[in-house]
Parts: structure tokens; sequence; C-alpha cells
């Protein structure tokens, strides 16, 4: 009788101890993949909160240390950047338990070029140069599935880089993917406020490099002109509740735009991180 009430209470004590293991097992995979699937970006700029992105053009090794210092998200550049799709894929990969959300500029308006990122697991496009309310539109589309877009079914690659089903992607996918329309000619300034309107965009972001230059101003950020069609952009976004963004040469820069009421500011590279390091190294050795 001794020996079968110590099975017996061996039994219960394996079983209760299989039971903890199970409920905190699973609460850590629900974490897991709940980070894996939330875009804290998107949900920043949807509760009125400020984020801060950086620029991440060199490489996946490079992507994974900046994403694990605290950004909200990553201006991944395909446009400009020197790698390819596959590159991409890793960079995505390497965001991958982080906070930081990867938001990939694409080379054009296409929708193709749209699906190829994010079927491999982006959390957002970036389209460059959108200069109408129609093109806008189109991002849209190409960045959805129906009945909220058109894009085509086949995300297997992002789903198991989201660590979720095939099917159960499709709805997580219209929830959490951005689109993010890029405003960087003078015309897009002249019918900024259709653009902001256009149903299904998360963020209008302004390239004011390019804007300059479509200005006659190439090179000077600080002209007034240009400052004035970056404020219309972002009066026009501020008037509808549309989250604006913009870019910034350094930390200062980025406290004023934020008190202007930017929503979110890209400041700083990965190429400037390493650069003003490696700088800052040398400035502080002494050498005769």
């Amino acid at each position: 009788m001794i020996k079968h009430q110590g099975f017996w209470r061996a039994f219960l004590v394996g079983q209760v101890f299989l039971l903890f293991v199970g409920l905190f097992g699973n609460a850590a995979l629900a974490q897991d993949s709940e980070k894996a699937t939330h875009n804290h970006f998107k949900a920043k700029l949807q509760s009125g909160e400020i984020a801060i992105g950086a620029r991440s053009s060199i490489s996946p090794e490079v992507t994974a240390i900046v994403a694990d210092t605290g950004y909200d998200w990553l201006f991944i550049d395909l446009e400009h950047g020197a790698f390819n799709r596959e590159t991409v894929n890793e960079m995505l990969l390497a965001t991958k338990g982080t906070n930081a959300a990867p938001i990939v500029r694409i080379q054009g308006k296409e929708s193709w070029l749209a699906q190829q990122v994010l079927d491999i697991g982006a959390m957002g496009i970036i389209f460059p140069n959108i200069l109408s309310p129609e093109e806008a539109s189109a991002a849209v589309q190409s960045a959805y599935y129906p009945p909220l877009g058109a894009r085509s079914i086949g995300p297997r690659s992002a789903a198991s880089l989201w660590e979720v089903p095939l099917f159960d992607y499709l709805d997580i996918a219209n929830r959490e993917i951005m689109v993010v329309v890029l405003i960087e000619h003078v015309s897009a300034v002249e019918r900024i406020s259709e653009i902001v309107t256009v149903p299904g965009i998360d963020l209008v972001m302004i390239g004011p490099n390019d804007l300059a230059a479509s200005m006659g101003h190439i090179g000077q950020l600080t002209h007034p002109e240009v400052e004035a069609a970056i404020q219309t952009i972002l009066s026009a976004g501020l008037s509808v509740g549309m989250p604006v963004g913009t870019i910034a040469a350094d930390a200062a820069e980025t406290n004023d735009r934020f008190a202007q009421g930017f929503s979110t500011i890209l400041v700083g590279s990965d190429q400037a991180f390493l650069i003003d390091g490696a700088k800052a190294t040398l400035d502080n050795i002494y050498r005769e």
C-alpha cells in the first residue's frame, strides 16, 4: 500500500509539473508569436505616439545590430541600396525577435515589386514618388488581400517568417502590414490634400532631397520654399489625422520636427553610424 501511495504521489507531482511546463511554454510561444506578427511601429502611429526609424542598407548582420538597439522601424532601401531581394530576405530575418518593423522601399510603384517583398515577410512597403491619389490608391491595392486590396495569394515565406499558418497570415497581414507613400516631388505637394485622404494609407513620408531637387533647389534642404512645401504636407496630414514623417540630420532636428507635429522621423543610417563611430574613435586618439 505504501509503495502504491509513493507511486501515485510521484505520478501526481509529475502531472502538475507537466501542466506548469505546458502553461508557461504555451504562454512563451504565444508571446514569441505575437512579437513576430505584431507591427509595433504601426501600433504606435495608430495610438498617436511618436516613432523613430533608421535607414538600413549595408548587410543583414548590421541590420540585426541596428534593429536590436531600440529603433521602432528600419527603412530597408531596395531602391538605392546595393543589394537584391535575397539580401532583403536575410535583413527581414535579422529583425526577427526585435520591435523594429522592417519597412522596405521598393524600386518603383509596380504592384509586382511590392508583392515580391511582402511575400518574403516585410511588414510594410514604401512606395516611391507617389504623385497623385490614384497612384496612392494603386499602392494600397498592391499591399492588401481582398477585400481590402488585390494582392495575389502565395505568402509561404512570409507565413514561415511570421510563424503562423498560411491562411492565418492573410488576416494578420491585412491588419499589420503598412502602406507608406513617399512624397518627393512638388507636383505631389499640389495634390497632397487628396493623397492624405486615400483609404488604406498608414503613413505619408516626405523625401526632402528629391523634393528640393524638383523645386530647383537641389541640395538646399533648408531653403524657405522647400520648408514651406514640407509644412504644407504636414498640415494636410494633421488636418485629417494622417501620420506624416520626414528625415532629419541629427537628434536636435528630430526633436524640432516632433515638436512641429511629425509622427515619425528617419534619423541616421547604418552607414552614418559606422562613419561617425570610426571618426570619433580616431579623433580621440592622440597623434603627433
